[in-house]
């Protein structure tokens, strides 16, 4: 003999709004009390995203941190007769940039005191050199010809150069503006350099882009579109953002830290090709002090772990510890 257990399906707009999320979104996101916008006429679900993050140590002892984000979009509806239907569906690539968004505003200080961290050591990085030539350039040209013309740099140089200037490490003619000449600033740290062993001008180039990059990186970016050195700072940042939620300067292998890389970076590097890759940049962010190297794993540098912990609070933000693994379909 069989028995038949019938369950009355919910009518509400949030199952309305599970239904498309079921299907469209994913199982990690969930709809919140839905509230009426009079003047649209519509009922308003916001949606909240439930995000695991787990970070595992080289001996396997793991944690587990779930975010849990509010508002990362909302479902509206209109009411017909006795049902609900969806006139403003948000999209899967919309949530997933806005939980992007959210995980690098939890990460922007972080970020910040990283690019301090290194300023001494940045104008030294083969990308940062590549991308970044024409401001090496007018650095060593103002210095060795203590003047140059504005109307010598090559048409698209000019914004390196505003921003050398807004740093001011050179400066306009005031008679003129005619051309480019150094500052004190630049001259004092040329005098300071000058006599040093293995000083030479490209040596204080690299330290002025060094102090520019890490100021100015967020302009570098947008404004001037150079793209491919934001990989020394999210490899960096995702290292210590992991070591950070988890309390400890953890040792991570070069895969696994590619891997986590690729969830927030550009992606433009492969882990191991004829090309410039991942192991060729963790090599130089060793090499700058950024992070360093125990056996065949990656580890933090203990003095800029300790200066980055006090932020751990403000990391793990809206999460909670998971006693095990979490798996959100």
């Amino acid at each position: 003999m069989s028995s038949v257990i019938t369950i009355n399906e919910l009518q509400n707009v949030e199952a309305f709004a599970m239904k498309y999320i079921a299907q469209h979104l994913g199982l990690n996101i969930r709809p919140c009390k839905a509230y009426y916008v009079e003047e649209e006429g519509l009922w308003k679900v916001p949606l909240q995203a439930i995000v695991p993050r787990q970070v595992t140590k080289r001996d396997r002892d793991t944690k587990v941190f779930i975010y849990y984000l509010d508002d990362v979009g909302h479902c509206l509806f209109e009411k017909t007769d006795k049902t609900f239907t969806l006139t403003s569906p948000p999209s899967s690539g919309e949530i997933e940039r806005e939980i992007s968004q959210r995980f690098s505003n939890l990460t922007q200080r972080i970020e910040k005191e990283i690019l301090k961290e290194g300023q001494m050591n940045w104008g030294k990085l083969n990308w940062i050199r590549t991308f970044m030539r024409p401001m090496y350039s007018i650095v060593i040209n103002v210095l060795s010809r203590k003047k140059i013309l504005i109307s010598s740099l090559e048409k698209d140089h000019w914004k390196f150069a505003r921003l050398l200037i807004d740093e001011k490490y050179i400066e306009m003619d005031k008679e003129t503006s005619t051309y480019l000449r150094p500052t004190n600033e630049l001259t004092g740290i040329w005098e300071r350099f000058y006599g040093k062993e293995g000083s030479n001008i490209f040596a204080i180039a690299e330290h002025v882009i060094g102090k520019v990059f890490a100021r100015r990186y967020e302009e570098i970016k947008t404004d001037l579109r150079i793209y491919p050195p934001a990989a020394y700072v999210d490899t960096t940042k995702v290292y210590y953002v992991d070591a950070i939620r988890f309390g400890e300067n953890i040792p991570i292998n070069e895969n696994d830290l590619f891997l986590k890389y690729q969830k927030i970076g550009a992606r433009i590097l492969s882990f191991d090709s004829a090309s410039f890759h991942f192991k060729t940049l963790v090599s130089e962010l060793i090499a700058a002090e950024l992070l360093d190297r125990e056996g065949n794993y990656i580890t933090g540098r203990q003095r800029i772990f300790d200066n980055l912990i006090k932020y751990r609070d403000e990391i793990l933000q809206g999460a909670v510890e998971s006693p095990g693994v979490v798996q959100i379909a």
